[in-house]
């Protein structure tokens, strides 16, 4: 993957000032949240990115009962939506137009 663009590394900021999303769709709100890379397409790309917090994302911090990612993400994608569906929800959040 090539690396990100400072304008994508701008946008990334904004997304992730949003808070994590599953924990958002769960009503709490600000949770720390990383960028979590849309894996549905194919190959990931930089401009389909959701915000995740290491819970909901990262495999190595997944918690028993809270669907991750990486480490369930067929329960994950059940409860909180696919990576798409969290993208396009981001895209709102931002007043943008999902690609």
């Amino acid at each position: 993957m090539i690396n990100p663009t400072a304008a994508q590394k701008r946008r990334w900021d904004r997304v992730a000032n949003l808070g994590c999303l599953p924990c958002r769709l769960d009503g709490f709100f600000g949770t720390p949240a990383t960028i979590s890379h849309c894996h549905d397409h194919g190959n990931r790309d930089h401009d389909r990115v959701w915000p995740g917090c290491p819970v909901h994302h990262l495999y190595q911090e997944a918690v028993d009962g809270i669907p991750n990612r990486h480490k369930n993400p067929v329960e994950f994608a059940e409860k909180y939506g696919t990576d798409d569906e969290l993208h396009r929800i981001t895209c709102a959040l931002l007043g943008e137009t999902p690609e």
